[in-house]
């Protein structure tokens, strides 16, 4: 059986246990080291997608997006509509399990790798994505660094130049997409049937993630080229620099910066609520 569903784009049903006391500045997330296989075949939600960090909150999402334009287009591949990954515990046969969008169904995601199939249009319109979701119930700034490794891979037709897009997206609740990095490469070795490979650096300081945020990471070929793809190593840390707001029962309740008599109404409806 297989269970996925379009994802919603606030990360708020996900995280609403989390509280802000939960993290302080300094906390890690690295998806390769918070990865979890999934449990049951052909399943995501509530089988390990989204995955668990260290603190126990769903944070890591795998998904695809259907269709849409390359960066520079105005209805872009990460702004499409987007669907839950399932388990495929043995991809094609070898043993090794991934996200997929069905089994042995491109486009695969495994724990340290995404890969973009162009091979062909059906594949091509399938674009793999990792979303990092703010866990933290407020709004987190955060220090993205690492590097996103690009393979201009195939089993045949590597002498054919393709070129792909490498982006790292915030998403706000109501669904508003900023791009905090955002390129496209041509093949590092036009000509060649050897695999190219591009290291792209990722340093983003100060970038805040309201509560019930997130953040995207893709890979994304241009064009379609039969048996090529696109592979993407997402070596990234993201590190917590600061909290503010939410998070539960917080003397200044209603936010403002100062304490009044609003707080204490608001605090009084909060005991009452079991707060």
């Amino acid at each position: 059986m297989r269970q996925s569903g379009l994802i919603v784009v606030s990360a708020a049903a996900f995280c609403a246990g989390a509280m802000a006391s939960d993290y302080s500045p300094g906390f890690v997330w690295d998806r390769s080291l918070d990865w979890t296989p999934g449990k049951v075949e052909g399943y995501s939600w509530q089988n390990g997608n989204p995955d668990d960090d260290k603190k126990d909150n769903p944070v890591w999402a795998c998904e695809f997006a259907k269709g849409g334009g390359g960066l520079g287009d105005p209805n872009p591949w990460y702004k499409q509509p987007k669907t839950l990954m399932v388990w495929d515990a043995s991809w094609y046969g070898g043993g090794e399990g991934v996200w997929a969008q069905g089994n042995n169904q491109h486009p695969p995601i495994y724990k340290t790798l995404l890969i973009h199939v162009v091979q062909g249009q059906g594949d091509f319109e399938n674009t793999p994505l990792v979303r990092w979701i703010n866990p933290a119930g407020a709004d987190a700034t955060v220090h993205i660094t690492g590097n996103l490794k690009v393979y201009w891979a195939g089993q045949a037709n590597l002498d054919v130049p393709l070129t792909c897009d490498v982006a790292v997206v915030s998403v706000s609740p109501t669904g508003v997409y900023t791009v905090l990095f955002g390129a496209s490469y041509d093949d590092p070795s036009p000509g060649d049937q050897n695999v190219g490979v591009k290291t792209v650096q990722i340093d983003l300081p100060g970038v805040v993630i309201p509560e019930g945020g997130s953040i995207l990471i893709g890979v994304h070929g241009q064009t379609v080229q039969a048996n090529r793809w696109f592979n993407m190593e997402d070596n990234l840390k993201i590190t917590l620099d600061a909290l503010e707001g939410g998070g539960g029962c917080t003397a200044d309740i209603d936010g403002n910066g100062v304490l009044d008599l609003f707080d204490f109404l608001g605090f009084v409806n909060l005991f009452n609520a079991g707060c």
